[in-house]
């Protein structure tokens, strides 16, 4: 699974990530399984039109609190369609302003056949991804010391 940035450059994953977002608005039938990462009350939310790998995903997902006033963590939109070619990338992104700076993940998957595994990757990719930012935020937030 690449990061864009590293490994596919920003643009690309734009591009194929706003076709794949087009082509799950148009599907017969949207699934969007959500909850935690196991072991984390990181939120994830999935969007695909695959009834096969929406209750394999929601298996995977830890139960979730029906509210989450933080909004959700990590996004995945995956797309079963026999006309996009196998894509799997994954981006981290801050939004917000000030204090209330945080980081998000979207992670992309396409192709004729996804697989459960490479969606699991991007999540786990993702979520290690935001705890980096957020503990380079908490390195930054904290007083120098003075030497």
């Amino acid at each position: 699974m690449k990061e864009a940035g590293d490994g596919i450059d920003f643009e690309s994953y734009d591009e194929i990530s706003q076709r794949c977002k087009d082509l799950l608005s148009l599907s017969e039938a949207l699934y969007c399984p959500e909850g935690h990462m196991p072991g984390t009350n990181t939120t994830v939310r999935v969007i695909t039109n695959s009834e096969v790998l929406a209750p394999k995903l929601l298996a995977y997902l830890d139960r979730a609190p029906k509210r989450d006033s933080s909004g959700c963590s990590i996004t995945a939109y995956v797309l079963e369609d026999e006309q996009m070619d196998n894509f799997a990338a994954y981006a981290i992104e801050e939004v917000g302003e000030g204090e209330e700076i945080r980081s998000v993940a979207a992670v992309i998957c396409t192709g004729k056949n996804v697989k459960v595994e490479q969606v699991v990757a991007g999540l786990e990719m993702s979520l290690g991804g935001l705890r980096e930012d957020e503990d380079a935020r908490k390195a930054e937030a904290e007083p120098k010391e003075e030497k």
